[in-house]
């Protein structure tokens, strides 16, 4: 399901370039480069989304989930 906007390792997919100036700030990896958010506020904006049409939330994903994608984004930021 986040692949289909964040593309399979954090890039951006369609959707995600067409959302205009800069997306990449807002939806990859490198928009937490240098300061990724603490296991809390990520947990938050997965689950709860961003407002408007940027991100749906994905209340669905449990605890263990969530602290598997949050180490997978780490691991990709720190990768670039």
């Amino acid at each position: 399901q986040c692949a289909e906007c964040h593309g399979d390792r954090g890039e951006g997919g369609i959707k995600v370039r067409n959302l205009g100036v800069n997306p990449v700030a807002f939806v990859t990896p490198e928009a937490f480069s240098s300061k990724l958010p603490s296991p809390e506020a990520f947990d938050k904006v997965v689950v709860d989304g961003l407002p408007g049409n940027l991100m749906p939330g994905s209340g669905q994903l449990g605890t263990s989930d969530l602290h598997d994608l949050y180490q997978y984004i780490k691991g990709l930021s720190a990768s670039r």
